[in-house]
């Protein structure tokens, strides 16, 4: 599907208008008010039971997506600067990218004591948008990504351990050439209700591997099951 050119161009200036970085060991976090947030702190702090906790977290981004994202797009558009070897493989810089994520506040959508022990997990909903362009600017922002992504996860505060997540938002748009986008990725919804289980429905889009329908909390395995 294609998307329109002055998205194309929305991209690239929002790519062009914040560091990135090309490594993405060093992946470049802006918090959501562009303020630059070291990477190395994927920590949430939070006030439970009054006094001051953290979890940690793990990144939203994920490189291996965006390459096999670029790998199925581009495999026909050898004249951009995305190169392809004999084999269809993405040449090794080609796979450089250049990347920066803005970080929505973490909600705390709910604390709920799933296991019946009581103690109450925390709900967390977080969600990233990033931009992920090659090394060298390209007119018009080819081969440069849009993406966004969103993940529920709940979390045993007294463990440190996270019980479940469900990616929920996992979605972008990328230039293929000067006038040629894609949009590709899914979403769909997800409620809670009062026990804690998950009902996840509405899937628009294709590339989601949790299967839709209603998540139960398992006491004996701890661990969340599909009804």
């Amino acid at each position: 599907m294609k998307i329109r050119l002055f998205h194309v161009l929305l991209v690239t200036l929002f790519s062009l208008s914040i560091h990135a970085q090309c490594d993405t060991r060093q992946l470049g976090l802006l918090d959501s008010l562009d303020n630059e947030v070291n990477s190395n702190e994927l920590f949430f702090v939070f006030e439970w039971e009054d006094k001051l906790d953290s979890v940690k977290l793990t990144q939203l981004y994920d490189n291996e997506y965006t390459k096999s994202v670029s790998r199925n797009f581009f495999y026909s558009f050898s004249q951009n600067a995305i190169e392809i070897d004999s084999v269809g493989n993405l040449s090794d810089s080609s796979l450089g990218l250049c990347v920066v994520c803005v970080k929505d506040e973490i909600k705390i959508i709910d604390s709920i004591d799933v296991n019946s022990d009581g103690i109450k997990e925390m709900i967390l909903f977080r969600q990233w948008n990033c931009t992920a362009s090659p090394p060298v600017y390209q007119p018009y922002g080819v081969g440069t990504h849009q993406q966004e992504y969103g993940r529920y996860e709940v979390w045993d505060i007294k463990k440190k351990q996270q019980l479940f997540e469900v990616n929920n938002i996992r979605k972008g748009g990328v230039a293929i050439t000067t006038n040629d986008g894609r949009i590709y990725g899914y979403h769909f919804k997800v409620d809670i209700d009062e026990k804690g289980s998950f009902i996840l429905s509405d899937l628009k889009g294709v590339g989601n591997k949790l299967e839709l329908g209603n998540y139960i909390y398992d006491d004996v395995n701890e661990r969340y099951n599909i009804e």
